[in-house]
């Protein structure tokens, strides 16, 4: 199930908020998890005399001062009574050298890590649109799902997970990892399809084909599933969970097709700026 959870953090206010989430799903599914800071060191600068180059470097005491930094944001107290810590057999932390996507592209695979957890915004202005664009990047580069969490976001029970499903035979494996979530969570699992084909909008003997072959190739009978009309899928899908009573928006970045443009980065980073609740994002098998 869900047994590694990771945190890139950068310390700022929406960090904070993400890592209450975190530690909401950590302490749910008993899961170990994972807070690392990844500094970068810079680029090669010429030295003084002008003829030698050399890495800009962070002293130890620089690493050291990043550890208790890390150690300090990993102890904030809880925003209220229902939240508690993980234990400390369950939490690892870690203060690393490198480039952020790649070093937690490469923690995913090597750590075994099931879903990584990242706030949408920075500590700055120039650091939100930064931090923004990395989420955005890590989305696009990790295998496992990513969690944004936007800084709005408020930590209550996640009551409701809704999935945009592509109806693709292969929404199949998502939807069924979706419904692992929501029974662990003890929340409900509904799932909206956007049809672009406005000439056949309102169509019932339409929606009912989407329906069937929803319940025959994709999901159980159990879960709630909806058709929204749209040309535009992409407005569609902000519409409808601008619309709705929702705790986490769900979706899957896809290789191939309307799903891959959708999942670009700008795209992305405008889905994460106009939600004010979690946006979860899978990926193809």
């Amino acid at each position: 199930m869900m047994k590694h959870i990771l945190l890139p953090t950068d310390f700022s206010e929406n960090a904070k908020n993400a890592y209450r989430f975190a530690t909401a799903l950590a302490k749910k599914f008993d899961a170990k998890l994972s807070v690392i800071h990844i500094y970068n060191p810079g680029p090669e600068v010429a030295t003084f005399d002008g003829l030698s180059m050399q890495a800009v470097t962070y002293t130890k005491g620089m690493v050291e001062s990043l550890k208790r930094k890390l150690n300090t944001f990993v102890n904030l107290a809880p925003s209220n009574e229902k939240e508690a810590f993980v234990p400390a057999s369950n939490l690892e932390t870690a203060v690393l050298e490198g480039i952020v996507v790649t070093t937690v592209s490469y923690y995913v695979e090597n750590e075994g890590v099931d879903m990584v957890v990242m706030g949408t915004k920075g500590e700055s202005d120039w650091s939100s649109k930064l931090f923004g664009s990395i989420t955005a990047n890590v989305i696009n580069n990790v295998s496992c799902p990513v969690l944004a969490v936007p800084k709005e976001a408020q930590i209550t029970a996640i009551k409701e997970i809704c999935y945009a499903t592509s109806l693709k035979a292969n929404d199949k494996n998502k939807v069924d990892k979706l419904s692992q979530y929501s029974k662990s969570l003890g929340s409900t699992l509904k799932v909206v399809y956007v049809d672009d084909r406005m000439s056949n909008a309102g169509d019932f003997r339409d929606e009912d084909f989407n329906r069937a072959y929803f319940y025959k190739n994709i999901g159980s009978s159990e879960i709630p599933f909806e058709v929204v009309w749209s040309a535009d899928i992409n407005k569609g899908i902000r519409a409808y969970f601008k619309e709705n009573d929702i705790d986490v928006m769900a979706l899957t970045r896809s290789k191939f097709g309307f799903w891959r443009r959708l999942f670009n980065q700008s795209i992305t980073q405008e889905l994460m700026k106009d939600v004010p609740f979690p946006l979860l994002i899978l990926h193809d098998d």
